[in-house]
């Protein structure tokens, strides 16, 4: 049996996706995914990430908290938010990764890893990314 909680949030994203008049085939395609994996957010199927999580809640422009909570708060993000988390690099990314195999997704996480690992980016961490 799935949990509740994402049976919930999947319900809530089809009430935002359906008020915006999009299918799930449309939807998908704006982050370039398969419209499968959509569907399994949806049926609370497949468990969304919170980077996901937070990136269809400023797609909607909802808090994060309405979206997977289903609470009735509707605490909007300003468009400097927006910007900040779904710029035009992050779905260029995105687009390319999911052209891959899931062995080639794999190394390039496990290089992203190694590399985070180096000295020369674990320097430039903020204290709260520790």
């Amino acid at each position: 049996m799935y949990n509740q909680e994402y049976i919930n949030f999947g319900k809530r994203l089809a009430e935002l996706r359906n008020k915006m008049n999009l299918s799930q085939k449309d939807f998908a395609a704006k982050f370039n995914m398969p419209q499968q994996t959509y569907q399994g957010y949806e049926s609370g199927i497949t468990k969304v990430t919170l980077s996901l999580l937070k990136v269809f809640a400023a797609f909607f422009n909802v808090s994060i908290d309405y979206l997977a909570c289903g609470t009735n708060e509707h605490k909007l993000y300003n468009t400097q938010e927006i910007h900040e988390i779904w710029s035009n690099k992050h779905k260029e990314i995105l687009s390319l990764y999911n052209q891959l195999d899931e062995g080639d997704k794999g190394e390039i996480r496990g290089t992203i890893r190694q590399m985070l690992k180096d000295e020369k980016y674990s320097a430039k961490k903020e204290p709260s990314e520790m």
